[in-house]
This record gives C-alpha cells, structure tokens and sequence, in this order.
C-alpha cells in the first residue's frame, strides 16, 4: 500500500515509510518531501488492488429532514457489510446503522449500489463515512 498524488496531469507515488496501529485504527506515512497539496489516495505499484473493496462513489443529500446516503462499489472481496457512521460537532463518530452487503458469499466484481437514511441528523453540520466489515470481523 502506497500513497498516490494527483497533480493535476497525472499520478505520482509518493512512497510507504510504514504503517502502524491495527485495523480499526493506523496510518500510513510518506517520507517524501510535500511541496504542495493536491488529491491523494492510496494505491499500489501492482495492478491488484489491495483494498477488499473498490469505492466508486459516496453521497449525501440533505432532503427535508433526513439525510439520504449512496454510495456504490466496483468490486468486494469476502465483504459481509457496512457500518454507517456519523460525527457532528463533538468530532466523534457513533454508528447510526448498517448495509448488508450484496455480494454473493461477499465476493463481486459488479458495480453493486447501496443506500442508507439518516432520520434522524443532528443540528448542524453532519459527516458520515462508510466502514467496511469482512465475513471475519476486519
């Protein structure tokens, strides 16, 4: 796993100095030198894709009083499901629900589409993320 930079013509690596923590939290360090910021992500040098799901889009819209979530994979490896998660102005995630996975046996490598509702949003700004669960917990 690597980090990648986007600037703005093409992809660079920006290496791995290392990881650290586990799988609910760690980080992932370049010992390059940042000279400006543009969009990043992570990758890797072979053509496989290391993450267990490949990500092809996150939404959220506020209508009316609820917030409607969609986001969509292009692939999933021994996916189970999905955590939903939400932080407002305590900066503190808590799970506001779950997503089965629509992967038969958790494997796919189809464009598969999910939804959530949030009915219940707090005052204020909202910020979800998606946390992905394999069949054994990861």
């Amino acid at each position: 796993m690597r980090l990648a930079r986007w600037d703005g013509a093409q992809w660079s690596d920006e290496g791995n100095g290392g990881t650290t923590g586990n799988t609910t939290a760690g980080t992932l360090t370049s010992n390059g030198t940042v000279t400006s910021f543009s969009p990043f992500t992570l990758g890797a040098l072979g053509g496989g894709n290391p993450l267990p799901v490949t990500w092809l889009k996150f939404d959220a819209k506020l209508e009316g009083e609820e917030t409607n979530l969609e986001w969509a994979t292009g692939s999933e490896i021994n996916c189970e499901g999905f955590y939903v998660e939400r932080a407002s102005f305590t900066g503190e995630y808590e799970e506001i629900g779950y997503v089965n996975s629509d992967a038969i046996g958790g494997y796919s490598n189809a464009n598969l589409f999910y939804s959530f509702v949030d009915r219940h949003p707090a005052q204020g700004n909202n910020y979800y993320r998606i946390k992905q669960v394999d069949f054994n917990g990861d």
